[in-house]
């Protein structure tokens, strides 16, 4: 995913679990369950507004945690 996909400043940029999921290539279903077990912790703006920042989606990935 481009961060240029995203709106806002990339230090604020922000994304879906639906686009998540795309980026590590697993279903939306697993995140739900990761967050679920406390393995994701998404930023909650709304009972139904889920979003992960992109420098928390980065950290994640850099310490493998989508492997």
């Amino acid at each position: 995913m481009n961060t240029q996909d995203l709106k806002g400043s990339p230090k604020s940029a922000s994304i879906t679990r639906q686009q998540l999921a795309e980026r590590w290539g697993i279903h939306v279903i697993t995140i739900k369950r990761w967050e679920k077990a406390g393995r994701l912790q998404p930023n909650r703006l709304g009972p139904r507004t889920i979003r992960y920042p992109l420098s928390y989606v980065e950290q994640l990935e850099a310490e493998g945690i989508a492997d």
